[in-house]
């Protein structure tokens, strides 16, 4: 299914027992709110604030029955809408908040603390920007902490290690860092080796196998990388000149990622199981081999982000392209038995 829009980001959540997409549509300076009973049911719109702005990303936030929206704009600083769901109102969604201090943001992501606080970063990616951690106090969102300046980071990705909230923040400076959450500040712990010009991390989390992250690079060679209890550790590469996103998603009963191309169509990967945890070189040019193999192409161009969302029974896969239509797949488990 085509929506007939590109857009920069897909985001599934919950709100009040039901399932929502927000795809961001930078056309429309807007993003537009998908859910109900339909793969793709219109449920209402957020325009964004500002004439002649240029939003970057949108994260929404549950906060009880209160549902937020973070937009991160690259003019006129970035907002916080509150939904506003009273009788006879005129407009979806208020501006709640205004932060001006981000120079040129790039990604929006949140986390929970174990005692139970919820939390956002923007990354700036501005030569002398500093990506800036926010809480929620109750009432609103008040900055907690500023990473160092001058890394210009890229993209923020929180993750479980070892029981306890870390995140590891890319940019164009350095090699990604992952930084340990603790006393309601960000620690730098460690950084992940020969990982130079990592435009972003996407992880997940094996039952069996442990914390993965996906590596994306424009330019070069994506990797795929381990967790082993102190650092992470290389499994394999793919290569991905012109990429922007290397996302993992849950299919059926296994993991899968999928590798976004500028220049071609997109590629979903299954992960195997492999009884090997470190690279094993070959002499095959397309790279080293590893755990994830190629199973499809999907006909998407300029993807940007994905999203997986479970309907009736049914997986649906929402793709947002920059220079297409936003695409939804359906997922269907090939049964080997027969």
């Amino acid at each position: 299914m085509d929506l007939q829009v590109s857009s920069l980001s897909v985001k599934a959540f919950e709100y009040q027992s039901e399932q929502y997409v927000v795809i961001h549509i930078p056309s429309r300076a807007a993003a537009t709110f998908l859910g109900g009973d339909g793969v793709a049911a219109l449920v209402f719109h957020l325009c964004f604030h500002g004439a002649g702005i240029a939003v970057v990303s949108c994260l929404p936030l549950v906060i009880g029955r209160q549902l937020f929206v973070v937009v991160a704009q690259l003019f006129g600083g970035t907002y916080v809408y509150r939904r506003d769901s009273s009788p006879g109102s005129a407009s979806a969604f208020r501006p709640f908040q205004h932060f001006s201090n981000i120079r040129k943001p790039n990604d929006i992501e949140s986390f929970t603390s174990i005692e139970g606080d919820l939390y956002f970063i923007i990354a700036d990616s501005a030569k002398s920007g500093a990506s800036t951690l926010y809480r929620w106090n109750g009432v609103g969102f008040y900055p907690q902490q500023q990473l160092p300046r001058w890394y210009r980071d890229t993209d923020a990705e929180p993750l479980m290690l070892s029981g306890s909230p870390h995140l590891i923040m890319s940019s164009g400076s350095q090699r990604p860092l992952v930084y340990r959450f603790e006393n309601k500040r960000l620690e730098r712990l460690t950084d992940i080796p020969e990982a130079w010009d990592v435009y972003a991390v996407k992880h997940f989390t094996d039952a069996e196998d442990g914390v993965f992250a996906c590596l994306v690079r424009y330019m070069g060679d994506s990797s795929l990388v381990r967790w082993d209890g102190s650092m992470f550790k290389q499994l394999q590469q793919l290569p991905s000149r012109g990429s922007h996103v290397f996302q993992p998603l849950f299919l059926g009963h296994q993991w899968h990622a999928l590798l976004g191309n500028d220049y071609g169509f997109a590629w979903i990967y299954q992960l195997e199981k492999w009884k090997h945890w470190e690279v094993e070189e070959t002499n095959d040019k397309e790279g080293s081999s590893g755990p994830l193999v190629p199973l499809q192409e999907l006909k998407v161009l300029e993807a940007r982000a994905l999203t997986t969302v479970r309907v009736r029974g049914r997986e649906f896969i929402f793709v947002a392209s920059f220079g297409g239509d936003t695409v939804v797949y359906e997922f269907i488990e090939k049964d080997n038995s027969i």
